[in-house]
């Protein structure tokens, strides 16, 4: 079997087991959740490269979480690169997507961006601001224009964690952000894509028709899932 092909069946076994684990009842010990300490902060403050937006263009009624998740208004698209106010200093990735119908559907032969958010360990003294988001969370000490990172050292090797948010998220929605601090607090260099899942599919399952589209359209979901890894990669 093709390597496409078997990818393809395997996603699509996956999403049939999200899609049924939201159609049938969990037992009640299942159900039963738990709370988990939040890791401490590290010894190192954090910065962040520009991702600064002009939030005056999200109409009213909308959300900017809806660009920064790629969640489409009906036909029409929507992502954080229509929000961003300095875009040739935000680091974003121009994806070229492999022209492999089989595992991307029609979104085979494409180019679609990417943009990132890479946060570090940065120096005590550190004097850019923090960049207020609308959600009431911050980017801490956020380069503004070209400017480069400040590293506690000076020409260090720093480890890198690559740091993919769960589905429909985005870096700078719900507590990702928190976490990508809690990572570069502890001397890592954090890098997060913006996946924006819902340029690839309709990724609110909330009841059962939304479950059946997702059925009758499984190829826009196997692409969605396909593009991840290679945009992570």
């Amino acid at each position: 079997m093709p390597i496409g092909r078997s990818i393809r069946s395997a996603l699509v076994v996956a999403l049939s087991a999200v899609i049924m684990a939201g159609v049938l009842p969990l037992p009640a010990q299942a159900a039963a959740s738990g709370s988990i300490p939040a890791l401490p902060a590290g010894p190192y403050p954090v910065g962040c490269s520009n991702i600064v937006q002009d939030f005056s263009r999200v109409p009213a009624g909308e959300s900017a979480k809806d660009y920064w998740e790629g969640t489409p208004n009906g036909n029409t698209s929507r992502y954080i690169t229509d929000l961003l106010a300095d875009p040739a200093n935000t680091v974003i990735v121009n994806l070229a997507i492999p022209n492999d119908s089989e595992l991307f559907g029609s979104y085979a032969g494409q180019t679609r961006p990417h943009v990132l958010l890479v946060c570090y360990p940065t120096t005590a003294d550190n004097p850019r601001p923090d960049y207020p988001l609308p959600t009431g969370a911050v980017v801490p000490h956020m380069q503004r224009g070209g400017e480069a990172p400040l590293f506690p050292i000076d020409n260090a090797r720093y480890p890198v964690v690559l740091f993919s948010h769960g589905l429909t998220g985005s870096p700078i929605s719900n507590d990702y952000i928190s976490a990508l601090r809690v990572f570069a607090s502890a001397g890592y260099v954090v890098v997060a894509p913006f996946h924006g899942d819902g340029r690839f599919a309709n990724v609110k399952l909330e009841n059962f028709r939304d479950q059946f589209y997702a059925l009758l359209h499984i190829k826009d979901f196997v692409a969605m899932q396909a593009v991840r890894p290679l945009a992570l990669s």
